[in-house]
């Protein structure tokens, strides 16, 4: 079943430019919050050691609020009020951006807590719904081609984090937070405007189907499991790095690796739509087990940007395929639950990362939960392709 017309390209491309840019400044405005938030903390009665708790308590409200808003998005499909709900979050997300450094004085420090759980909550009211657009967007087979874009933007976006840091905190809170207001707000307007008005709406699916909710279950350890593996191994690689090579910069070497998730982008969204997303998963989740098994082994320079590289080449594969893994898993009416439902155990992942840092100090073990996590990723992948067969046989 397609949501796209038979007399309309497999992938409508400018729409879909449109949605990359959303994802890209979804993704800068989290940096950008990230890289403020100790500052932004310390200047309250909170220290910035209250950052992973801040980070912490706005994860568990996405758990809950990630596959809620996408499914209310999927609802709303029906009556063509998608986009008032998407231009709700973004527009509260953009005034709480703004508000964020206007209360930032004394006086008002107190407030600060609650702006940032708020400012939280209002970027998960419309992630999801937007981005299950992009299963409006492509045939099934050309999901990852199509979302390949979403993961250009979302890596050059990441890129900032470990390379611009210094340059974001040297701008400042008003100058980053008011751009990345701007961005949201016009890469948001960009989406509006080319969105296709005559696009057939799908039905949406029962809710209390058993297939459906396994799907979704499957869909959301995925999420966990790649998610975790990921931020494990990124949390990681610096601790070795210090030990090992006290004369390379971490945050250099963790560029690359975001640097290879958008360079490579493209090209796994290609080799995706040709030999199958799944296949193209599994050779990505192989490429990322190899990298992190010979991460504890880095002995230079060279070898330590050679496995960001491949590492990060390898989570581009996987990366590229998780979203059009959920989308093309759930009928097309319940793209928003399915693209919710994948943020949900992105968020679990995170959850789970703050409360047992303190057990993933350990680089030995950090890495071996994470390849753990990839293992178990592969089989839920596997899994949904038995599901998928048993329905049609």
């Amino acid at each position: 079943m397609t949501t796209i017309s038979k007399l309309q390209p497999s992938v409508l491309w400018l729409p879909t430019v449109a949605l990359a840019a959303v994802q890209g400044a979804i993704t800068l405005s989290w940096v950008t919050y990230s890289v403020h938030l100790p500052t932004l903390l310390a200047q309250t009665k909170l220290t910035a050691a209250f950052a992973p708790t801040l980070l912490l308590i706005e994860a568990l409200l996405a758990i809950v609020l990630e596959p809620v808003m996408g499914n209310i998005g999927d609802r709303l499909e029906k009556t063509n009020r998608r986009f008032p709900m998407i231009w709700v979050g973004v527009g509260l997300s953009a005034l709480l951006f703004v508000m964020l450094f206007l209360f930032n004085q004394p006086g008002l420090f107190g407030l600060l807590p609650g702006l940032l759980i708020a400012w939280a909550i209002t970027m998960a009211i419309f992630r999801a719904p937007a981005i299950a657009l992009l299963r409006r967007y492509a045939l099934t087979p050309k999901l990852p081609q199509a979302a390949s874009l979403l993961t250009l933007a979302a890596g050059l976006a990441g890129a900032t984090r470990p390379l611009a840091a210094p340059l974001i905190t040297q701008l400042g809170v008003p100058l980053t937070f008011t751009l990345s207001a701007i961005a949201l707000v016009a890469a948001t307007a960009a989406l509006s405007a080319n969105h296709p008005a005559s696009l057939p709406i799908s039905p949406r699916p029962s809710m209390v189907s058993s297939h459906l909710l396994a799907r979704l279950g499957l869909i959301a350890v995925v999420g966990i499991s790649v998610t975790l593996a990921f931020r494990l191994a990124i949390e990681t690689l610096p601790k070795i790095l210090k030990v090992a090579l006290p004369q390379v910069q971490p945050p250099v070497v963790v560029g690359w690796v975001f640097i290879a998730i958008a360079v490579t982008a493209i090209p796994a969204g290609l080799l995706a739509s040709r030999i199958g997303n799944r296949r193209t998963m599994a050779i990505g989740l192989i490429g990322m087990i190899a990298a992190m098994a010979l991460i504890p082994w880095i002995g230079s320079a060279g070898m330590a940007i050679a496995l960001a590289l491949v590492f990060g080449a390898a989570f581009s594969l996987v990366s590229n395929g998780t979203l059009p893994f959920a989308l093309a898993l759930i009928p097309p009416g319940a793209a928003g639950l399915s693209a919710g439902s994948f943020f949900g155990g992105v968020a679990i992942a995170t959850s789970l990362f703050l409360f047992f840092s303190s057990s993933f100090a350990a680089p030995p073990f950090a890495l071996t939960f994470g390849m753990a996590a990839i293992v178990v990723a592969a089989v839920c992948i596997a899994l949904s392709h038995r599901l998928q067969q048993a329905e049609l046989s």
